[in-house]
């Protein structure tokens, strides 16, 4: 076998594998980002039903929750076309999305019980 073809296959290898991590990873973020948005649509069917006893800042900071859902979201469908540069930043950048995300739900979960 030719050293061109040797390298060919291999870069046919890394291309698969690479491509596998990023399905794995595109799968589950995405699971991710249906349980958060559960846990926000909870929360805000709660505060539909309190609406006279929620203050505006808790509406607020769901909207916000919402939001940055939705950022990462889209920072997950530009996953699926990034290259081997964008997809190191595209996937610290999401992982780091969910930590705040997952913080924020939490903060405001303890501010309601304590409303």
């Amino acid at each position: 076998m030719s050293y061109k073809r040797v390298t060919i296959l291999t870069n046919r290898k890394q291309w698969r594998t690479q491509k596998a991590k990023k399905d794995q990873f595109i799968v589950s973020a995405e699971k991710e980002i249906e349980e958060i948005n559960e846990k926000i649509e909870k929360l805000d069917k709660k505060i539909e039903d309190n609406s006279n006893e929620v203050e505006r800042e808790t509406k607020e900071a769901l909207q916000s929750l919402k939001d940055e859902k939705e950022e990462l979201h889209q920072e997950l469908s530009e996953l699926e076309n990034a290259s081997k540069e964008n997809w190191e930043r595209l996937t610290a950048s999401i992982e780091e999305g969910f930590e705040d995300l997952k913080r924020g739900y939490n903060s405001l979960l303890e501010d309601m019980k304590t409303s």
